[in-house]
């Protein structure tokens, strides 16, 4: 088959997914490419086999497509209004409306005035809801997301993550110390919740902390803009514990991948961590209704940690087991876009 994927951005949020997505779909045999609406290079932070074309280019390929993939809501009206015989799919890897309800809307968007901010969400909420209503099927990561989409008689291929060992194993960076090593995101985004673990952390002493992501909201011994996968896997493995707080989360890559490197994990709840995540056997699975109540789960829980070396190995031996049984798989897709 010809598969085309067409991203808003070939460096974005999710892109480790979709390229591993992609190139699996390469090894089995087909001749695959990306393009994107923004004509930005490929991600430097992951690796990618597969060709990355211009739109004016990757035009002409269209209607020679058996297959053509547009990621999130974006492309998947870009795909709809295509002219073309090839099939025509919509790539979710969560939903995302969860990502953009009003609340979190308007702290992404706090420079718009009052005004253009509530035109815009209503404009924008209107665009995203009429993108799950569109007549194409859909390629979903985790089952929950399947789940509602079928309620909404919604056809869908389930196309499960992986991790890619060559990538993520066990890698000493920099030698660990006498006090536990932490690493966690410093994004500031709303479903980051960067702040609940630095509300948690601010409650205790002797540990070291290394961040990852944007500018750094909170006091970091070491940080990392946007380290690529070889960096990741030294930081993951120079690490005793990865805290993943974000809230919404649908593919829990960094998650998988950190348990790869021989990473501890405290973990928030999400449809993406749900799919691997056994709380107690290789990961520990934040609690609470409020936000105070998941900062002193948080809290203890990282107390546990630095006081029980059984209770670290324990997670840590879970999550290596884990990944030896979590190899990317692209069977049912491939099977799901020969139909």
């Amino acid at each position: 088959m010809k598969i085309v994927y067409i991203l808003p951005s070939p460096d974005m949020r999710g892109i480790s997914t979709i390229y591993e997505q992609i190139d699996r779909l390469a090894e089995k045999g087909h001749d695959t490419l990306i393009t994107s609406l923004d004509e930005t290079k490929a991600s430097k932070a992951y690796p990618l086999k597969s060709s990355l074309m211009k739109m004016e280019d990757a035009r002409n390929e269209f209607e020679k497509a058996d297959v053509i993939i547009g990621y999130n809501p974006v492309c998947a009206f870009f795909v709809n209004d295509l002219e073309t015989d090839a099939r025509k799919y919509c790539l979710l890897l969560d939903d995302e409306r969860k990502y953009y309800t009003k609340e979190n809307f308007k702290a992404v968007n706090r420079t718009l005035d009052s005004v253009d901010l509530e035109n815009e969400y209503k404009r924008q909420n209107t665009s995203l809801n009429a993108s799950y209503r569109l007549p194409i099927k859909y390629i979903v990561v985790n089952q929950k997301l399947e789940n509602e989409l079928k309620k909404k008689k919604a056809k869908t291929i389930l196309s499960p993550i992986g991790v890619n060992k060559e990538l993520f194993y066990p890698e000493q960076y920099i030698p660990k110390r006498d006090v536990i090593r932490l690493v966690t995101n410093s994004g500031t985004f709303p479903w980051e919740k960067a702040e609940l673990v630095n509300r948690a952390l601010t409650k205790l002493r002797a540990f070291e902390l290394w961040t990852i992501g944007e500018k750094p909201n909170m006091k970091t011994d070491k940080h990392w803009l946007k380290p690529d996968a070889d960096n990741l896997r030294k930081i993951f493995s120079s690490s005793d514990v990865f805290i993943n707080m974000q809230d919404i989360d649908g593919t829990a890559d960094a998650t998988l991948q950190a348990m790869a490197c021989g990473c501890a994990v405290i973990t928030a709840r999400t449809n993406g961590s749900e799919m691997f995540c056994k709380d107690g056997k290789n990961c520990i699975m934040i609690k609470g209704g409020t936000d105070e109540k998941k900062v002193e789960h948080l809290k203890d829980t990282i107390e546990s940690l630095m006081n029980d070396k059984e209770l670290l190995e324990s997670l840590i031996m879970g999550g290596l087991e884990t990944v030896s049984k979590m190899d990317w798989n692209v069977d049912n897709l491939e099977k799901g876009l020969k139909k």
